[in-house]
């Protein structure tokens, strides 16, 4: 059965925890329940979500939050492909992988988030991303479930056709076979670098720009003076420039403001405007 959280908590949706709260949020424990939601679905505004690693949302906004369980579709796996569900963590995806022998996913190790959201977005980081890896994705299309080709994702830079709010249930990744231990051991170094050069013990929500071409948002934000600032409960992270970390109770209009500031700030002093990777949702 779905579980549904009315009111639901910002803390509780996205690892910013924004303050504030929504009137509701459903997370359905398997795809019949969501198709069902596709057919019944009113006229009020939705939010497909993952773990909300890469979404402020406007606790203003009536808007209804929808989700998958981890459990709502199985792990199955044809020899080096394996279909993983949208729901699933990245620490569980890793964990399977270690399991079954199959390399791949180390550059997602530590990362906050789940496949759908991941896949959404079309992930990426140290050269690699979750394009590199998919090679079919299940949908709700039309009120029924289907199996999309990888072309069909429009895959690019951060970007997937999937942003639009057709809700991805599972993917199928090709993966390599590899060493459990060497598996596990790059899981873990990946995991190390991550916490030795961003915030993730604090509530954040991942890099706040995407690199303009040529360029790392970082690099830019530091050089304009902004890197260690804070505004209120907000600071844009003294480890890495492109991060925000939420110190109290951070609202969204605060956050928009200082997100506003920060391209501002670097309008100012390079000449490029940086455009956002998080999700803005007003």
């Amino acid at each position: 059965m779905s579980r549904e959280i009315a009111p639901a908590n910002l803390s509780q949706l996205l690892t910013f925890q924004l303050a504030g709260s929504v009137p509701r949020a459903t997370e359905f424990d398997c795809i019949e329940e969501a198709v069902a939601w596709h057919a019944t679905r009113s006229d009020t505004p939705s939010l497909i979500l993952g773990r909300g690693s890469n979404t402020l949302l406007n606790p203003d906004t009536p808007i209804e939050v929808v989700r998958l369980s981890p459990t709502a579709s199985p792990i199955t796996r044809t020899g080096q492909h394996v279909i993983f569900p949208a729901g699933l963590p990245t620490k569980k995806m890793l964990d399977v992988s270690i399991e079954m022998g199959l390399s791949g996913l180390e550059f997602a190790a530590g990362v906050p988030a789940s496949l759908g959201g991941m896949v959404a977005m079309n992930f990426g980081c140290w050269g690699q991303c979750m394009a590199d890896l998919v090679t079919r994705i299940q949908v709700i299309d039309h009120q029924k479930v289907a199996w999309w080709p990888v072309q069909d994702a429009q895959f690019e830079y951060r970007s997937s056709v999937f942003q639009s709010g057709i809700m991805v249930v599972a993917a199928e990744l090709q993966l390599v076979s590899g060493d459990p231990h060497q598996i596990k051991t790059a899981s873990q170094q990946a995991i190390q670098r991550r916490l030795a050069t961003q915030p993730l013990r604090h509530k954040t929500f991942g890099s706040i720009f995407k690199n303009p071409p040529g360029h790392h948002a970082a690099q830019l934000l530091e050089s304009a003076g902004l890197k260690g600032q804070r505004w209120g409960d907000i600071e844009l992270s003294a480890q890495h420039a492109n991060f925000l970390v939420n110190h109290g109770h951070a609202t969204y209009q605060d956050t928009v403001a200082v997100i506003t500031h920060l391209i501002d700030t670097v309008a100012q002093h390079h000449g490029i405007i940086l455009q956002p990777e998080v999700r803005l949702i007003a």
